[in-house]
């Protein structure tokens, strides 16, 4: 089986961590689907991601950055989200 396969298995079982099945079932446009990926896989914080992929172009990547950053507080207040482990 290659690897498209094999994602494709894994979506059509669910048999995944369920924010890629929430995701692929929210139907977003390709565009945003591709910024929360990034955002999640970076931050690891469905929230977060949400947040980052309705900004489009340099906004997206501003937004990236001051999470990273992390110095201005998030519009929740406090520090931004992401897990220890990224």
């Amino acid at each position: 089986m290659d690897i498209r396969d094999f994602g494709t298995q894994l979506v059509r079982t669910q048999d995944l961590d369920p924010v890629y099945s929430g995701l692929y079932h929210a139907k977003l446009p390709k565009p945003q689907l591709e910024r929360a990926l990034i955002a999640y896989w970076s931050f690891y914080s469905l929230g977060f991601a949400a947040y980052a992929s309705e900004a489009e172009g340099d906004e997206f990547w501003e937004r990236m950055f001051t999470a990273a950053v992390n110095e201005t507080p998030s519009p929740l207040g406090g520090r931004w989200a992401g897990a220890t482990e990224r």
